[in-house]
């Protein structure tokens, strides 16, 4: 069953995770172009299409990125660190908590997209049972 975050704009869902209203417009200049940002990070990291994807308005859907249930995974990880750059938590806690979790979801992503370490771990499970 497709996860319903799949069918989200990802200005939107970005703009939520940033505090914004989808329908607040005056800084979405700003946020497409973090976004695009963490795409390129993603793209590098091999997370994502063959090629650098970047939207430019609030049509583009996660589905557009990746229709994968990762994506699970990927929205949290692009909102924190959008939300990072755009406009980061004054509160020392605060920030150093969303830093957190975006390292955190960061290695997440880094085991679930690494084929080497899918591979090195079914073997090491095959060879034990």
């Amino acid at each position: 069953m497709p996860l319903p975050i799949l069918d989200e704009s990802i200005l939107e869902n970005v703009k939520k995770a940033c505090g914004l209203q989808a329908d607040y417009h005056a800084f979405d200049d700003e946020i497409i172009m973090d976004i695009n940002a963490v795409m390129l990070i993603l793209y590098q990291r091999g997370i994502g299409s063959d090629s650098i994807f970047s939207i430019s308005d609030e049509t583009s859907k996660w589905s557009d990125f990746m229709e994968d249930d990762r994506i699970a995974i990927i929205a949290p990880y692009v909102g924190a660190k959008v939300r990072l750059m755009f406009d980061p938590p004054q509160n020392t806690t605060a920030n150093e908590s969303l830093k957190d979790k975006a390292n955190e979801l960061e290695w997440r992503l880094s085991i679930e997209f690494d084929d080497t370490y899918v591979s090195s771990s079914t073997t090491e499970t095959d060879e034990d049972g």
